[in-house]
């Protein structure tokens, strides 16, 4: 059940309650749960009722299960940068002219409103180019699949070795299409592995559905055991769900300190942690993170940073540190996405069962990593002995 992501959803619906679908006729009699329901764990929320009827042409009880038909209602959402397209020497030199071009002519703007302006241009550029790229790639796919099927009618009446030839070169073509097409489907799985020389599609093409029926939230059961299935309902239980959770109750964190001995680091160390981020500290945070993952509301990822960084670094920086000098960031490079992500296999229509995560746009994330990696420097004069965990050269012991 597991390995194939099946649930019984009668036993999900009612984990403590005892039932049973047959009975013996001995004395002591015998009863079981032998009749249930295997469904995909993706298809739970849809299913409305699940009744045990007494069977009156069997022994065995009938087993009701009645699936609603709701559709999740999507807003929008974000665009995210296609990484493939940086292995497209076309798109690589269209963004360097555009990223070139854009510094000229918006040289007295700004550094913030200079790098904000050209991720603009970015994105629109991205999404004209993987429209009209995609276009084509439909295109070679549809010719490809109509020479296979005339060089097939050919070879059938004339059985050249020339043709033949034709016709495998034909196929090996649409079957690199299809591998690439997958290369994708294996990204938005979000798949933690991939075997080498994996080419079950299939399982691919399910983990990609089964994440975004995951991300669809079409059922909540509020506290009271009442269930939502309205959108509107569904987010306005959302919203006072996470509202009473995250205020605050009146604690005072500086209360916190109270009691702890003063320990202050250096000056010399002060110094070192303070002032404006370096171009050399900022590039070395990018190498660090990890590609391929889902970039904040700007939809520019880590991977992008990294291709066009002899390009854009400059601009990044200079907006980073004009952010420094005001004492805050843009309002773009501090906006995060919340998404929630249900905790392993736990029932769906539980907002407990979720865990909310926010995802952040990779300038935050440079500037988050610059300070980090400065007070790593420095952290040891603050922390004694006693902590044994959570910081680089302190095992638990």
């Amino acid at each position: 059940m597991f390995s194939h992501d099946l649930v019984d959803i009668w036993r999900e619906r009612n984990p403590f309650d005892k039932n049973f679908t047959w009975s013996s006729n001995v004395t002591p009699g015998i009863h079981c749960r032998l009749d249930y329901f295997l469904i995909s764990r993706h298809a739970s929320p849809a299913v409305t009722d699940n009744v045990f009827s007494p069977g009156f042409l069997s022994d065995h009880s009938f087993v009701c299960l009645s699936i609603g038909t709701q559709e999740a209602c999507r807003g929008p959402g974000f665009w995210k940068s296609n990484n493939s397209l940086l292995n497209d020497s076309k798109y690589i030199c269209l963004i360097h002219e555009l990223i070139c071009n854009q510094q000229k002519e918006n040289a007295s703007y700004d550094p913030v409103f200079r790098w904000e302006l050209l991720k603009f241009n970015i994105r629109k550029t991205s999404m004209k180019f993987a429209k009209e790229r995609a276009k084509e790639m439909r295109l070679k796919e549809k010719k490809l699949i109509q020479k296979i099927a005339d060089l097939e009618q050919q070879f059938y009446v004339n059985r050249s070795p020339v043709i033949h030839t034709q016709l495998r070169e034909a196929q090996n073509d649409l079957l690199l299409y299809y591998e690439y097409k997958l290369k994708g489907t294996m990204i938005r799985s979000r798949a933690r592995w991939v075997e080498d020389g994996e080419k079950n599609s299939k399982y691919f093409f399910n983990l990609e559905k089964r994440n975004k029926a995951l991300n669809s939230i079409l059922k909540l059961e509020k506290s009271n055991g009442i269930f939502l299935t309205e959108r509107n309902g569904i987010l306005e239980e959302i919203r006072n769900f996470y509202k009473t959770l995250y205020t605050s109750k009146g604690c005072n964190p500086e209360s916190f300190f109270d009691g702890l001995p003063d320990q202050n680091i250096a000056d010399i160390d002060l110094e070192s942690c303070e002032g404006e981020l370096t171009l050399d500290e900022c590039y070395q945070a990018l190498v660090s993170m990890k590609n391929d993952k889902a970039p904040g509301s700007d939809g520019l990822s880590v991977n992008f940073y990294k291709t066009f960084w002899n390009s854009i670094g400059q601009v990044v920086l200079e907006s980073l540190n004009f952010g420094y000098q005001r004492g805050q960031l843009s309002t773009e490079q501090t906006r995060g996405i919340v998404t929630l992500i249900l905790k392993g296999n736990k029932a769906a229509t539980s907002l407990q069962n979720y865990r909310p995560i926010t995802l952040l746009n990779t300038d935050y994330k440079i500037a988050a990593k610059v300070i980090a990696s400065r007070l790593k420097g420095v952290i040891h004069s603050l922390i004694g002995p006693h902590q044994t965990g959570f910081l680089k050269g302190f095992g638990i012991r």
